[in-house]
């Protein structure tokens, strides 16, 4: 597998994945909107630092992650090319996103991310990689209220 930086050519992309079913909540609206709303994504000087792309030898996208350093931890955000989901290569992105942490920000000693509860596929997945479930909550969102759990990852 292969790291590097997100070009906008590769954004432009990601925002056209369509997940089906309860997962159509991750569903990005059109690129032109984002650009609207400042996504940080659609931000070049962000989006240079922040995004990294996971590829395969093939030198096909699967997945996409952003790794913003709060200073206190690094804050994370995914997503897995919907073609993809389902084939184990979750695990891929999170030891991406482990490795890309640590070399990024080495001085930074816990990730966080968050995830919708009903996300069951997903959340295995961050406890399979060494994520801990640290609180529960109730978050307005684009559509409605959903529980999240947040969930931390220390390194050692």
């Amino acid at each position: 597998m292969i790291i590097k930086n997100l070009s906008k050519v590769e954004a432009k992309e990601i925002s056209l994945w369509k997940y089906i079913g309860k997962y159509s909540v991750y569903n990005y609206p059109s690129w032109d909107k984002m650009c609207e709303q400042k996504w940080a994504i659609t931000i070049d000087d962000v989006r240079e630092i922040e995004y990294f792309g996971l590829y395969n030898t093939s030198n096909i996208l699967i997945g996409n992650f952003r790794l913003h350093n709060t200073g206190d931890c690094i804050l994370v955000s995914l997503a897995l090319n919907p073609s993809l989901c389902g084939k184990g290569l979750g695990n891929e992105l999170m030891n991406a996103i482990k490795n890309q942490s640590k070399i990024k920000y080495p001085d930074i000693t816990k990730i966080i991310l968050e995830v919708r509860s009903f996300n069951r596929r997903a959340i295995k997945c961050y406890l399979k990689n060494g994520f801990k479930i640290e609180s529960i909550y109730i978050k307005n969102t684009l559509t409605g209220k959903d529980i999240f759990f947040k969930m931390i990852y220390y390194f050692i």
